[in-house]
């Protein structure tokens, strides 16, 4: 009797055994799968990276949109040096200057020719189709609060961020891989957290429309929520687990993800570097034209 004892508690230990081996395995086989989707996005980002290397080295001439057409930054030298070496619409456009007599409007230079001179704001998916065709296939993502005042007669509990214990608008900004700010959200209440801002804008279905892939810090985790078998939109660390420490594996996709991310804080800094954004005391309608506006003029000071 003691033998089948013996042999039943034996049994029951390597039960216990084979499930907790069973779950360690189905741990490994999620984690394996987790790291070759991230595996896949920073091949692309690097191949990306090299690529506009590979350009820049090669002395191809850089193109621009004007008029809604594709035209060289920096036109072909030519021996010919009157109007007859600039291209047709050009042309057309010095001889409207010339009957003009005097001062005039560019739209009205542009309406004969029928040439748009309207300047397009940086719509989210304008922004995303230009990143598609020029091959991109990485964005950076991420949020960050405009410290404001109080104003009264107004619900200033919706500026209060439990986050940062302090009232303020919250934005969204995308950036390409070398820090440049492509595109900012409108300003919302800081009540909200980053992911709710970023459902409102259907960021994530934007995103695979477009085909991309944007990389965010920890404060998204939870935004992307499709399957393991399709490629995420939304790519963003682990967090540590309550009680427990982060694989070595996981802690390497961390340290990969903040190294990519780091040009991105970067663009914020040198958005927040205008005083303006110091103390806003402004309706939410306002701060957004002003964060756009100063965007562009980042763009322009950090181009020059």
């Amino acid at each position: 009797m003691s033998s089948l004892e013996k042999i039943a508690g034996r049994r029951a230990e390597l039960d216990q055994l084979a499930e907790a081996l069973a779950k360690q395995l189905a741990e490994v086989d999620a984690e394996r799968e987790e790291l070759a989707v991230a595996e896949r996005v920073l091949r692309r980002l690097y191949e990306q990276e090299a690529e506009a290397a590979a350009g820049q080295d090669a002395g191809l001439p850089e193109r621009v949109q004007v008029g809604g057409r594709s035209v060289l930054k920096v036109p072909h030298r030519s021996e010919v040096a009157d109007a007859s070496a600039l291209p047709g619409d050009y042309q057309r456009m010095l001889q409207i200057v010339k009957a003009a007599g005097g001062p005039v409007m560019v739209k009205d230079v542009g309406a004969e020719p029928g040439i748009e001179v309207s300047v397009p704001g940086p719509r989210l998916e304008r922004v995303l189709a230009k990143i598609a065709r020029e091959g991109g296939s990485v964005v950076l993502l991420d949020g960050s609060l405009i410290p404001t005042q109080r104003r009264a007669g107004l619900p200033i509990r919706r500026r209060w961020s439990a986050k940062h214990k302090r009232r303020g608008l919250l934005g969204i900004a995308l950036t390409d891989t070398r820090g440049r700010l492509l595109w900012t959200s409108a300003a919302r209440p800081a009540r909200g957290s980053e992911i709710t801002a970023c459902r409102h804008d259907d960021l994530v279905g934007r995103l695979r429309a477009a085909g991309l892939t944007a990389i965010a810090d920890l404060g998204f985790v939870g935004l992307d929520d499709s399957g393991p078998d399709t490629d995420p939109a939304v790519i963003t660390g682990y967090k540590k687990p309550k009680g427990k420490k982060l694989p070595p594996a996981k802690k390497l996709v961390n340290q990969l993800i903040a190294a990519e991310r780091a040009v991105c804080e970067h663009a914020f800094a040198h958005l927040k570097n205008w005083r303006v954004l110091t103390k806003l005391r402004l309706d939410v309608k306002w701060a957004t034209r002003l964060v756009r506006a100063l965007m562009i003029l980042t763009q322009h000071e950090i181009a020059r």
